[in-house]
């Protein structure tokens, strides 16, 4: 039996075969107890092995009359991924033809929703192996100086770069705005419903720039700027799309509040904030007390030049500045009031000086409605502020059941059915919580560095071949971060009580109990992201009533 009078189903074509753009919305799914299904594997493809798009398209017609919804990326179903998006090997004419199937599609499923992806590339563009890195390196440096390189050393780059890759590099790039803007005039032929475009770099200079400007002034010529949204990152984007469905879906909007750690943020912060909040389907508030879910965003450090290693003098006036911060969200989880946590100090760490902020203030990670680090600033908070949304929604899920369970409206089988449920959102989001404390502050922040110098020492050191030195490096990376996850979740999770269940007398919770299993894996067997898939118990615990109201 379904929280809801029926399952509701989302079809989901991802940008890529990593967890973030698969795993990662089907677990976000089951807090609300909807349902994501993605295409088999082979069809999506695995790192630079681009997916099938005619067999995409085919998947996708099957399933459209099983679903509520589409969640599509133009990139798998134009090139066939991420990585085929930053190179020309498809033509534009087949990139455009492909998109034309979202128009067929509309007509045979006139009252489907479709959501959809578009990104920008990078300036470096085609992230391959071989001398495509050095090059692409080259080019980055190159359109993104701030500020511009001396004529010498731009001289020394532009040497680097072979005519043939600039060649292919702006062809690349000529063929993605045109597929990009053309997703745009599907939106104003009301083919799709909305688009989000994402910015995979935030780099102010560059080609992506004036791409970025190109698309937009279509739009606001088109008048679409309410179906049309630019936002900075990229591994949020399906999280986003999901809850912008899901809220559509149940005709609700959350009331934001932003809290920043230092004040008053830069217009460009906030400006990237409002848009992952208009992005899911939310509305912003000035005041906490007006919100549904406050959101803490912990702002970028900048680039003062300051040592903020742990142990420096700077690291622990960092921290004692953060200390506010920590103890006003301490205070607000503790009252039961639903927080997300973006942690946006740094590109590609979690801010160690905030970590230990909360653990001496003791705030309760397991009353977070969301926690994301590492990332961009808008894929870092558009993936907290996903996971909270949704939290919410499964809050309310647990009140009416709480309410139909006081009021004697269950039959017994009924009631085991619900509680399952509920039990199953309850696991993903403690799943999805303790996660991403993992993978962005354990393993970004803390092992990362110790595994590449790991790494490095094999390739070096080592008479093995380098398919064993991969096998070890991983290992060694299973080994540690499953270590460092199982102590961090003794500290801050084991005993804790995820949620109370019923009310008064009939007054239960759900406890977590032992971590049984923590699955690692390097999606693509490099060291750039992890991805943690823990398995732990969760025990339903009756609480005495109290003499009020025995």
């Amino acid at each position: 039996m379904s929280l809801r009078h029926r399952q509701h189903r989302v079809a989901l074509i991802p940008q890529d075969d990593r967890p973030v753009f698969s795993k990662s919305p089907r677990t976000l799914s089951r807090l609300v107890d909807y349902d994501v299904s993605t295409p088999p594997a082979e069809m999506v493809g695995r790192f630079d092995s681009p997916g099938d798009p005619e067999a995409l398209i085919h998947w996708l017609t099957g399933i459209m009359p099983e679903v509520d919804t589409a969640l599509v990326s133009l990139d798998m179903l134009a090139y066939g991924g991420h990585v085929a998006s930053r190179q020309p090997h498809v033509r534009q004419d087949t990139a455009l033809q492909r998109l034309e199937f979202l128009a067929e599609l509309r007509r045979s499923s006139p009252d489907y929703t479709i959501l959809a992806l578009a990104t920008i590339p990078a300036p470096e563009g085609m992230p391959l192996v071989g001398r495509d890195v050095s090059e692409s390196r080259a080019v980055a440096v190159q359109s993104a100086a701030e500020p511009p390189e001396p004529e010498d050393d731009l001289g020394l780059l532009r040497a680097r770069v072979s005519p043939d890759f600039w060649s292919r590099y702006h062809e690349m790039r000529r063929r993605n705005l045109n597929v990009n803007l053309r997703a745009v005039e599907l939106v104003a032929d009301g083919v799709i419903d909305f688009l989000l475009v994402a910015q995979e770099s935030s780099a102010h200079e560059g080609p992506h720039v004036a791409e970025g400007e190109d698309i937009l002034s279509l739009v606001a010529t088109r008048g679409l700027s309410d179906s049309v949204l630019a936002v900075d990152g990229m591994s949020q984007s399906f999280a986003v799309l999901l809850v912008r469905f899901i809220h559509s879906h149940m005709a609700t909007s959350p009331a934001i509040a932003a809290v920043y750690s230092s004040a008053p943020a830069s217009p460009g912060l906030r400006e990237i904030v409002s848009s992952q909040i208009v992005g899911i389907g939310a509305s912003e508030v000035d005041e906490p007390a007006d919100a549904d879910i406050c959101l803490y965003v912990n702002a970028p450090v900048g680039s003062g030049g300051q040592d903020l290693r742990p142990g420096t003098e700077a690291f622990h006036r960092r921290k004692h500045d953060l200390h506010g911060f920590a103890i006003d969200l301490s205070g607000w989880v503790a009252s039961d009031r639903l927080a997300a946590l973006a942690d946006a100090a740094s590109p590609g760490r979690a801010d160690e000086a905030l970590m230990q902020a909360l653990h001496e203030v003791k705030v309760d990670l397991t009353r977070l409605g969301g926690f994301a680090a590492r990332e961009s600033v808008g894929a870092t908070v558009g993936s907290a502020l996903a996971h909270a949304c949704l939290r919410r929604i499964g809050l309310q899920d647990k009140a009416a059941f709480d309410l139909a369970r006081a009021v004697g409206d269950l039959r017994p089988m009924q009631y085991l059915e619900l509680l399952d449920s509920l039990i199953d959102s309850e696991r993903a989001h403690i799943g999805m919580l303790f996660s991403r404390f993992v993978e962005d502050y354990l393993y970004q922040t803390r092992l990362r560095g110790r595994a590449a110098k790991h790494l490095s020492d094999l390739i070096a050191n080592s008479p093995i071949s380098l398919t064993e030195i991969a096998n070890s490096a991983e290992e060694y990376v299973r080994s540690e971060l499953s270590r460092a996850a199982g102590e961090f979740y003794i500290e801050h999770f084991l005993g804790r009580q995820a949620v109370a269940i019923g009310r008064d007398a009939h007054l239960s919770g759900l406890t977590l109990c032992e971590l049984e299993e923590t699955r690692i894996e390097l999606p693509w067997r490099r060291l750039a992201e992890v991805h943690v898939d823990p398995d732990f118990d969760i025990q339903l615990a009756i609480e005495p009533p109290n003499e009020e109201s025995a």
